[in-house]
């Protein structure tokens, strides 16, 4: 025990001790330096074995930069430094892994081609577009996030989008929260 009555035990590896500091390698790779073009910059931000983006990623999954004061998607800007024409079309992952971001797993095509690849490979509902949650499936899906589901998991394995499940839960919360505050003012009065 020390003077102030608290006992001292020595560090550990989840403590703040100063050995357990992050090394300078890894505090150097937290900021791309300066001066860098955008294809440097993209390229700094990118595992040279794997070709997978190491940097910041949207919700949706997919690695963007800020870049000139605007946010970018990372595999549009590669597509556009390859000299690419990609106005009005979308760039697609080959294998559809948004983190794999070398210029040979990414080729342009046109929404209705993006679609229908995601309609062959199972990436949703084939063949028609996602319709209303239902009140059925709301219900399912209210449950796995009470019971610790996380979103990315539930939209996985309902073929919704990550935006349609957590809208859904903001509603969900915000009528739960309404209704307790009706009971309450209910009570008192």
């Amino acid at each position: 025990m020390n003077r102030d009555g608290f006992t001292s035990y020595p560090a550990d590896e989840n403590s703040h001790d100063k050995s357990n500091t992050p090394s300078e390698t890894q505090q150097e790779r937290k900021q791309r330096p300066e001066g860098l073009t955008l294809a440097e910059a993209i390229n700094y931000h990118t595992d040279k074995k794997t070709g997978y983006w190491t940097a910041s990623c949207d919700s949706d999954g997919y690695p963007h930069i800020w870049w000139e004061g605007k946010l970018r998607a990372v595999h549009r800007a590669l597509a556009t430094l390859a000299g690419w024409d990609i106005v009005g079309k979308v760039v697609m992952h080959i294998d559809d892994n948004p983190l794999h971001v070398r210029l040979e797993n990414l080729r342009v095509g046109t929404q209705a081609e993006n679609m229908a690849d995601m309609a062959v490979k199972g990436r949703g509902v084939a063949g028609k577009a996602n319709p209303r949650i239902t009140p059925a499936e709301a219900s399912v899906i209210i449950r796995q996030y009470d019971a610790g589901a996380t979103i990315r998991q539930i939209a996985k394995d309902t073929f919704r989008s990550r935006g349609s499940i957590r809208n859904l839960i903001k509603r969900h919360q915000t009528a739960t929260d309404d209704q307790n505050t009706a009971q309450a003012a209910f009570a008192f009065s």
